[in-house]
């Protein structure tokens, strides 16, 4: 029969805490080590590979500068802004913050300064804009579901 030879020395780890409370080292074996970082590496790309699918899917929200939405992407021939509920918008989104994300396309590197077109929630973005004017570092940046041109 064949022996089987060791990954590296058994060497007991002892923790500071181990030490101060007077307890005995706590030993464990290489593989314990080989198969803790395989578990790692597997959770780590499940969770990566969920992530690219969500933002793929438009079902991420992100957070975009203001400055790269071009609110002017889609003809919007039938939108009136009411004085009124955008003074309400305006209030509400002062003392909560962006509820709702819009909704925007990415059309890519052809225009670097507006790389997004917005889809919906152009009052959301106007009320944004005001309030960036007072407190940028607030109100600098909008929260966004970034949509496939297919799907939108």
């Amino acid at each position: 029969m064949a022996r089987r030879r060791r990954l590296s020395p058994a060497v007991p780890e002892i923790s500071p805490r181990a030490v101060s409370a007077g307890q005995a080292p706590i030993s464990r074996p290489p593989i314990a080590e080989v198969a803790g970082d395989a578990a790692r590496a597997a959770s780590f790309d499940a969770v990566a590979h969920e992530l690219a699918s969500a933002r793929e899917g438009g079902r991420l929200i992100l957070t975009l500068p203001l400055d790269e939405i071009d609110a002017s992407y889609l003809i919007r021939d039938r939108m009136v802004l009411n004085n009124d509920e955008m003074t309400a918008l305006r209030d509400s989104i002062r003392a909560r913050g962006q509820q709702i994300p819009i909704e925007v396309v990415d059309r890519g590197a052809q225009d670097h300064r507006r790389r997004y077109g917005l889809i919906s929630g152009l009052r959301r973005l106007r009320v944004l804009q005001e309030l960036a004017q007072e407190d940028a570092d607030q109100f600098g940046a909008v929260l966004a579901l970034v949509r496939r041109p297919a799907a939108a």
